[in-house]
């Protein structure tokens, strides 16, 4: 009976162990979850507030006159995309939800990339950097969220103003390829990626060797990846050391039987 009860104990004691062990991998995992968001958060804010800084501060310097709005414009709209962040944010910790919410609608695709265009080509004026942009004619509107997609164009733009030099190019192609998807490219004349990083770019916390000198985390492309791939869509990178990066990505879109654009299944609420 003594033996029995000895056995008895320690099987118990190994049933506690392993349910200790497995809370504490749980709460291992929760906190690497809360810094990864943490660290997304301060990115996204990042992004959305540099241009607000840039644009103020060319106003404060009397860089452009008096009665010029653009940069008033640059400042109210970066404003709004603020308060969109902080409200998805509050929604994600409504929800627990760590997956972009997506909040698609039918775009007019050339009005939205210039608009973007423009408010880039003002806030890296001061670097000279030359940025422009082609969009195909027949290109019209397409279903995609806006919000998200100029997250993404933040980060791939922003990433390519850091690794070119002053008096470089960043050129924005936009057109229907030929499986019929929105098609974006951007492309830049900076130095390039090493090549033994190429292939985990897009993976978070991948830094290049001159990030450490630009305060990089490494999490821009990990979520332009998500973004896209939420969308149903792909996103790739050809590079060339010396000789700039060309940036890929697409949006397919579907229609039903009446030509009536729609979203994706994979942008239905369940």
């Amino acid at each position: 009976i003594e033996v029995i009860a000895r056995v008895q104990a320690m099987l118990r004691v190994k049933v506690l162990h392993d349910l200790l062990n497995e809370k504490k991998e749980k709460l291992e995992e929760l906190h690497s979850i809360k810094d990864e968001f943490l660290s997304i958060c301060s990115h996204d804010l990042k992004n959305i507030i540099m241009p607000v800084m840039e644009a103020s501060s060319m106003m404060r310097e009397n860089l452009v006159p008096a009665n010029n709005t653009k940069f008033a414009d640059i400042i109210y709209r970066q404003s709004k995309k603020m308060v969109t962040l902080l409200n998805n944010l509050l929604h994600s910790f409504k929800t627990q939800g760590n997956s972009p919410i997506l909040c698609c609608e039918i775009v007019d695709v050339r009005a939205f990339f210039e608009e973007y265009i423009r408010d880039c080509s003002m806030m890296y004026r001061a670097r000279s950097l030359k940025i422009s942009i082609d969009i195909d004619k027949e290109v019209d509107t397409w279903v995609f969220d806006k919000e998200k997609i100029d997250e993404v164009l933040t980060n791939l733009i922003s990433n390519a103003a850091k690794y070119t030099p002053s008096g470089g190019t960043i050129h924005v192609r936009v057109t229907i390829d030929h499986g019929n998807n929105l098609a974006v490219s951007v492309i830049d004349s900076g130095r390039g990626i090493p090549r033994a990083i190429l292939p985990r770019i897009f993976d978070k916390f991948v830094t290049t060797p001159s990030d450490e000198n630009k305060n990089g985390v490494g999490l821009g492309l990990a979520i332009c990846k998500t973004i896209v791939e939420k969308h149903g869509g792909s996103i790739h990178v050809k590079s060339k050391e010396g000789e700039g990066s060309e940036f890929s990505f697409t949006i397919p879109q579907q229609r039903n039987s009446s030509g009536v654009i729609r979203p994706l299944e994979a942008y239905q609420p369940n």
